[in-house]
């Protein structure tokens, strides 16, 4: 039987974001792990295609909940924007890994490990900035850390 409420239930947006951020910044960990350590990638693969997938299990709860939610926090758009952002990082750091497998490279070149360090970097900066949704804190020093990287 359905039953229905005048007062609309409280979904964690705010909360979704936030563990969906930190399992990006797990994911962009490994793959830096992965370039530094280089050894076993096919094993740091396979963990790091483990965390994409909880990423899109987290992404998909979201949209769940999203459909199924009247009034939201802050505009549908933008909860449909920011989770799908998340993926699609997580799904690009997956995308490497297996590019590393897959074209059997043999050594990460400077510049790659560079770059991956940047990813990195600006996937913690991020996680600690989605982290801060609504809550009254100033992201202000966040925005600023995430453009200088």
């Amino acid at each position: 039987m359905f039953s229905f409420s005048l007062f609309p239930r409280k979904v964690a947006f705010f909360d979704m974001f936030s563990e969906a951020a930190q399992n990006m910044v797990l994911g962009s960990r490994l793959l830096k792990e992965m370039m530094e350590g280089y050894d076993d990638i096919e094993r740091k693969a396979r963990e790091i295609k483990r965390i994409e997938s909880i990423g899109d299990a987290i992404t998909h709860k979201i949209f769940r909940d999203l459909n199924q939610t009247f009034i939201t926090p802050i505009d549908r758009e933008d909860i449909y924007a920011l989770a799908s952002c998340i993926d699609d990082v997580l799904d690009f750091i997956e995308a490497a890994a297996d590019a590393l497998v897959v074209f059997k490279i043999e050594k990460p070149t400077q510049e790659a490990i560079t770059l991956v360090n940047i990813i990195y970097n600006s996937c913690e900066e991020l996680g600690r900035g989605i982290a801060q949704l609504g809550k009254v804190k100033d992201l202000n020093a966040t925005f600023v850390t995430v453009n200088s990287l």
